[in-house]
């Protein structure tokens, strides 16, 4: 059975291990539905366009970034919205050309140092981003900066989204175990 939200069909993690799960991609649904039709959404990460999608029914304009010229290619040509803005970028080694984003999704390489440098040029670009994080109970890494961030107050986790601990992914994703949440909403306070 097929899910939809805004017309847009949602991929779910067990038919493509890369992409959330659909209760991810619900509460992503959830949280952004009111209020964020003037926003704009940075996506860093944006794979082959499925959360693209779904974040272009709730923002004005969503800049899908990725790395990989096959899956934006992908992206582009099953989604080509008008408010979506796609480019193609290494974000750790080019300098960031985005202005006055109102929340970042990062989904991108999953380890401590990454995650760390996606947090901080977020802050250091964009006042006071919302920021949702993905994979957050997934990876060690991506879990422990966020929470070395709660600690310090540089961020607050608002919102955990996806699916909960103990979560097991058998055909997908390395067969791993969620030790928190899929993700989390964060406010970022630089």
């Amino acid at each position: 059975m097929n899910t939809y939200i805004k017309g847009v069909m949602l991929v779910d993690k067990k038919d493509d291990h890369w992409t959330h799960s659909l209760k991810f991609k619900q509460d992503v649904a959830e949280c952004f539905k009111h209020g964020y039709d003037d926003k704009v959404c940075l996506e860093l990460g944006a794979f082959r366009g499925y959360t693209t999608k779904l974040l272009a029914q709730f923002f004005s304009k969503v800049i899908a970034v990725d790395v990989n010229k096959d899956f934006q290619d992908f992206a582009k040509s099953y989604w080509d919205y008008d408010n979506i803005e796609y480019h193609l970028m290494d974000i750790y080694k080019e300098e960031w050309p985005f202005v006055d984003c109102d929340m970042v999704f990062i989904d991108c390489i999953n380890d401590y140092d990454h995650r760390k440098k996606d947090i901080d040029k977020c802050i250091e670009c964009f006042h006071n981003p919302l920021l949702v994080i993905t994979d957050y109970g997934l990876f060690k890494g991506v879990k422990q900066i966020v929470d070395e961030y709660v600690d310090t107050g540089k961020l607050v986790i608002e919102k955990n989204i996806g699916m909960p601990a103990g979560t097991h992914y058998s055909r997908c994703t390395h067969n791993k175990v969620l030790l928190d949440w899929e993700g989390v909403v964060c406010s970022a306070h630089g």
